[in-house]
């Protein structure tokens, strides 16, 4: 039996898969952030939708990775969980840090 490893590897070589693959890991740390941010607040997905007033049942599907969401979405629901929500069109020179890195270098500014 082929590992998760193995299997991705092999899969992101076929043609069309490796973009939409990167399309929606994107989406997916966002929605894992959003779905971790929902737990430390101690909110249920009925708080949620009440302090965003986006339906239980499409949050549910948010989620679940089994809707698409829009910005406004994603704006609403960053603000009502006292996030923060960038987007960036970003180029080949661009390095991204962790947040432990974004973090240690805020200390050090200060």
């Amino acid at each position: 039996m082929k590992s998760y490893k193995d299997l991705k590897k092999e899969l992101l070589k076929k043609e069309g898969i490796k973009e939409i693959y990167y399309k929606k890991e994107k989406l997916f740390h966002f929605l894992n952030s959003i779905i971790q941010l929902r737990k430390e607040k101690g909110y249920s997905l009925r708080d949620l939708a009440e302090k965003t007033g986006i339906k239980y049942s499409n949050l549910s599907r948010i989620e679940n990775r089994k809707q698409n969401i829009s910005f406004e979405t994603m704006w609403n629901l960053t603000s009502a969980l006292g996030g923060e929500l960038f987007i960036t069109a970003k180029g080949k020179n661009v390095i991204e840090l962790s947040d432990e890195s974004v973090e240690k270098l805020k200390k050090l500014l200060i």
